[in-house]
């Protein structure tokens, strides 16, 4: 007998992307909480921090101004999201 388990991420929305700055999330379901982990290109850790969902508007931000000009992995996590995406940053 083979099990199974599926997760089913909650839809996330990035924006904008390329960015200069910020990137605002907007991510779906009801978690309050999301862990944010952001990777340089290299594969280097630039940070890991649990970040607060706003109730109403449903986004967290992602502060890239004091990177450098580059692409960032972006892994968000929490009891509903698992999603990984490309932010680039001019």
């Amino acid at each position: 007998m083979i099990e199974r388990e599926v997760f089913i991420s909650e839809d996330i929305h990035y924006y904008p992307n390329p960015t200069r700055n910020d990137v605002n999330v907007h991510i779906g379901g009801e978690d309050k909480n999301v862990v944010v982990t952001v990777f340089s290109e290299k594969g280097d850790l630039i940070y890991r921090k649990e970040q607060q969902v706003q109730d109403m508007s449903r986004l967290t931000e992602i502060d890239l101004s004091m990177q450098i000009t580059g692409t960032y992995l972006v892994v968000m996590e929490s009891k509903t999201v698992r999603k990984t995406f490309k932010i680039i940053k001019r």
